[in-house]
């Protein structure tokens, strides 16, 4: 907390009167403050994410209250800078309650949260230039720190109690934490982007309190420190539009609130530019000003941070280490530059350094709005703990073997990530912890042939393999045309549902089909007539199931045995209205004789999420057939999917890289 001015002079100034030093030397009070500042939310505020954040906080919090107590008592210059510096570093405490209130909150409610978190942090400092205003006007400049303090041990005490334990998101050595700072900046160019909004924002902020001080103790109004810490609660009200755009956010309006913040902070220094005319009409329009800036402020800084936990939810305290450095950056390149032009160019000269600033911001966002960023939730890429993971389901076992001994020794110099058509392996895997020196290459364009496959992955150490499909239009295709309710549905609701193959998904299946009200059968050579019963299912024989069924749906392994399950013969036992459905394997199913079928009208309609090749050529004459639901085998196409193989297959590098193969497919 610090007092501004006393008849113009700065706490600073009273403080070096006080202990009979230079004016220069009190000045870097504040610098020493400044450095601190920095200094923590570079190299304190990620270790949110590996400790344990109440006690994390709770301690910062006494520590701070301590580091104030000695700023109070220092008896010399040099005991103050000390002090001083350390109640900077603590400081940064307010950046590491954020994220973790984001973590604690429900995903329907962490903007809301975040909000109100933010809400309380800004009306915190708004508060704070009131009361250190007052008591610098009528009391010793010491009582500012004790004062403040006290207000510190308050939630240390309070926070230690009341909060539950926050376990750490990830476990990461505290080099590899710093590093990984650098790694999300150079490759997320959302938060490449956010961070430069920050520093506008954060700039244009700095520019209203660091101007307005001299422009109201100045000719123009005239005012003491006590009145001037008053305008903080006019900032208070600003404060207050935190929550709403917290909870915009939560409703997906995260980029309508930060293009609403732009224009509002641009529109409000047309509105400040009046204040300086003093009067009456002045200060209407500095409250006005002061009330619409801080509003805009605070709505981008809560759409920067909903938008950037949600794209990386496993490093949100290291995301906001980079969000505030970059608005700590913004603001202080813009203090020294008011505090360099007020003298030369006076209130009008800063408004419109405001106005660029924030118009430069604009500039940002336009290109955010004309290429948008990825913005989907990241996975989680704690190489270390996939690792681990990996050796305690199985590396302990596979050590034993000697082919571990003979294997384990291979250097990796290429890693080739095959089919990633979507370039979505670098999002759920942090490929940057391969050891030092490994080339990464992603394979976008499907390779056809053996031939192109041998020679273009002869030079890898390591392949991994995975088919990613594109999601598919559904089925909106008359409805972007113009049209409206071109076909005509079917109730689930009484309709037989065959399920051949009643194992783990087919299990499930049969229980959605349960739930709709659906006469669900089943067949299979293997199945467990109790197990079918069970899950409200009447085993029958493969030929009334198919000559039964109103939807057949095939869950089966391919093997010899099921290879061509579903040829001739079996097509023409299903009524001609039924429909199959493949989501297992192609060659379950006689592709010839299902085209056959489709085309001669004999066949409802087939749903199939597989082929028997893959990606389907563009001359298939799937793409043609009638009646037919296409997808490009997307049953496995999910986050959680992605999530588990990347960071699976990245976590076997890594242990064979280390000596210790795990999931040997040879013991």
């Amino acid at each position: 907390m610090s007092g501004r001015h006393r008849g113009g002079r700065c706490t600073a100034s009273v403080i070096s009167e006080a202990l009979r030093v230079s004016e220069g030397a009190g000045g870097l009070i504040v610098t020493s403050s400044q450095i601190g500042y920095a200094l923590s939310l570079a190299l304190l505020v990620p270790l949110g994410d590996v400790l344990e954040r109440r006690r994390l906080v709770s301690r910062l919090l006494a520590l701070s209250a301590v580091a104030l107590l000695g700023v109070a008592a220092s008896p010399s210059l040099g005991a103050l800078y000390a002090s001083v510096a350390l109640v900077g570093v603590t400081s940064a405490v307010a950046q590491i309650v954020v994220p973790m209130a984001a973590s604690l909150a429900a995903d329907r409610e962490r903007g809301a949260v975040v909000g109100t978190v933010m809400s309380g942090l800004l009306i915190g400092i708004m508060l704070a230039r009131t009361v250190a205003g007052v008591l610098a006007e009528f009391g010793y400049w010491r009582l500012v720190f004790v004062f403040a303090a006290g207000v510190m041990a308050v939630p240390a005490i309070t926070l230690r109690l009341i909060l539950p334990l926050v376990p750490p998101a990830a476990k990461t050595p505290y080099p590899r934490l710093l590093h990984s700072v650098v790694t999300l900046v150079r490759t997320e160019s959302l938060l490449r982007r956010r961070m430069a909004l920050a520093a506008v924002g954060m700039g244009g902020f700095t520019v209203l309190w660091t101007a307005s001080s001299s422009l109201l103790a100045g000719p123009a109004y005239g005012y003491g420190p006590a009145i001037i810490g008053l305008f903080g609660l006019v900032g208070v009200v600003g404060a207050a539009a935190a929550s709403v755009a917290g909870r915009l956010a939560d409703r997906g309006r995260a980029r309508q609130v930060t293009t609403g913040g732009l224009i509002v902070l641009t529109g409000s220094w047309g509105v400040l530019l009046s204040a300086g005319r003093g009067g009456p009409l002045g200060l209407s329009a500095l409250m006005v000003g002061i009330v619409t800036l801080n509003l805009a402020q605070q709505a981008l800084l809560i759409s920067h941070q909903s938008v950037l936990y949600r794209r990386i939810p496993h490093a949100r305290s290291r995301v906001t280490t980079a969000l505030m450095v970059s608005a700590f950056a913004g603001s202080t390149v813009t203090s020294a530059l008011t505090a360099a032009l007020y003298p030369l160019v006076g209130w009008a000269g800063v408004s419109a350094l405001g106005a660029a600033i924030a118009l430069i911001g604009l500039a940002i966002w336009s290109l955010e709005l004309l290429r948008p960023s990825p913005a989907e939730p990241l996975a989680d890429p704690s190489a270390d703990e996939n690792v681990r993971a990996a050796r305690t389901s199985g590396g302990r076992a596979d050590r034993s073997h000697a082919h571990a001994e003979e294997t384990a020794h291979a250097e990796i110099r290429r890693v080739a990530l095959l089919d990633d058509y979507q370039h979505a392996a670098h999002r759920y895997a942090a490929w940057d912890s391969l050891p030092e020196g490994t080339h990464l290459t992603s394979f976008s364009e499907h390779l056809g042939s053996p031939e192109e496959v041998i020679a273009a992955l002869e030079p890898f150490d390591v392949v991994v393999a995975m088919r990613e499909r594109t999601p598919f239009p559904a089925e909106d295709r008359s409805l972007r045309k113009g049209a409206w309710q071109q076909t005509v549905g079917r109730d689930l609701h009484g309709a037989r549902l065959g399920v051949i193959g009643l194992g783990g998904v087919g299990s499930r299946v049969a229980q959605v089909g349960v739930a709709f009200g659906m006469d669900v059968v089943a067949w299979s050579d293997r199945l467990d007539p109790g197990h079918a019963k069970a899950l409200g299912v009447t085993p029958v024989s493969k030929g009334e199931l198919l000559t039964t069924s109103d939807v057949v749906t095939l869950h089966v392994r391919l093997s010899p045995r099921t290879v061509g399950l579903i040829g001739t013969g079996e097509l023409a036992l299903m009524r001609p209205d039924a429909l199959l459905i493949n989501t297992s394997r192609a060659p379950v199913v006689d592709e010839e004789a299902l085209l056959a079928a489709l085309h001669a009208g004999t066949s409802g309609g087939a749903a199939l999420d597989v082929h028997f090749t893959e990606p389907l050529p563009t001359d298939s004459p799937w793409r043609s057939a009638p009646r037919t639901v296409l997808t490009s085998h997307l049953g496995y196409v999910t986050a959680d999917a992605f999530e588990i193989f990347y960071r699976d297959a990245l976590g076997d590098i890594l242990a064979y890289a280390a000596d210790e193969p795990v999931r040997l497919l040879t013991p």
